[in-house]
């Protein structure tokens, strides 16, 4: 009896010792996403694998669900025996929920991780740096967009309007796709003279949302001159004056005043005093002599640059 139990035993112990057969497989781990600021990250782990080995490893991520390396992927094909992986993901649309997750290729198919979510962050930093007037009528403008990180901006560029309180009605200068921080410059001609114009820099974020830079206002230059008083000094002298309020973009290279007492539009071809150089802003006078007494005479300034003359409104004066 006692043997029929010691044969038993020994087989028992023959049965529990031999070698079991562990079958490995491809496994991941969920992935976990860090955003800072605008820059978006993917980091998941290599859990275990198969013993044929894998031939790639990444991340993918789309706006559906259960991603995969037809979408947007990443790709390494090397350092196998990582068990940790990060990856910086790109080209995302601001604000919107994203699908992510690993994969193994193992040569013969691809093995997916959990699909998990985010939303894609929107703070992108965007301004409107300076205006400059480039020609008689034309400006440049300089804008710029930075803090792009892992986001792509379908729209963008920049705006200007002579309404400062409807901007998005203005006129658009548009450009398509930004994936990096950027600065660019638009111009904008055949503004009008003396008109004051608003200029802002835009990202269109969404379908819904649009995100606008600061407003930078610009004034056209215009060469614009009032006409003065006149100070009666003698029967045939008197004193005249205008006020140059504002000048041309192109430099003046001539004025004076010009008078009258045959037509009431005084010109050029008038009687006239003419100086030829620069005009600065301020006050200008001369006096006009050899003048017929009693009499009424029609009066204005002037100024030249290229070929354009401006005149001043036309004032009267008569004389004793």
């Amino acid at each position: 009896m006692k043997k029929k139990w010691y044969i038993l035993l020994c087989m028992l112990v023959l049965v529990s010792c031999k070698k079991l057969d562990f079958e490995r497989v491809n496994k991941l781990s969920s992935s976990e996403v860090q955003i800072n600021g605008t820059w978006v990250t993917a980091k998941s782990s290599i859990v275990d694998i198969d013993e044929n080995g894998i031939v790639e490893y990444g991340h993918c991520w789309s706006l559906s669900k259960e991603p995969t390396i037809s979408d947007n992927h990443s790709s390494h094909k090397s350092n196998f025996d990582k068990t940790e992986f990060l990856d910086t993901l790109l080209k995302l649309s601001p604000e919107q929920t994203y699908h992510i997750r690993p994969f193994v290729n193992t040569g013969n198919g691809i093995v997916y991780g959990d699909d998990h979510t985010f939303v894609a962050p929107k703070d992108i930093t965007i301004s409107c740096n300076k205006i400059q007037v480039t020609a008689e009528q034309t400006i440049a403008t300089f804008s710029s967009i930075t803090n792009v990180g892992s986001l792509q901006i379908d729209e963008y560029g920049t705006l200007i309007s002579s309404q400062k309180n409807d901007m998005k009605n203005g006129v658009y200068r548009k450009k398509s796709v930004l994936q990096a921080n950027d600065d660019f410059s638009e111009s904008f001609k055949d503004l009008e003279k003396g008109k004051t114009y608003y200029v802002q820099a835009y990202a269109k974020l969404s379908n819904v949302t649009t995100m606008y830079s600061n407003i930078v206002e610009v004034v056209i230059p215009k060469l614009v001159i009032n006409t003065g008083k006149c100070d009666i000094l003698s029967s045939k002298t008197v004193q005249i004056y205008a006020e140059v309020q504002s000048l041309s973009f192109d430099a003046v290279t001539a004025y004076g005043f010009c008078w009258s007492a045959t037509t009431s539009q005084p010109d050029f071809n008038s009687e006239h005093v003419i100086w030829n150089k620069n005009l600065t802003l301020g006050t200008i006078s001369t006096q006009a002599s050899d003048l017929q007494p009693s009499q009424t005479y029609y009066y204005r300034a002037f100024a030249m640059y290229g070929n354009t003359i401006v005149y001043s409104d036309i004032k009267t004066f008569r004389t004793n």
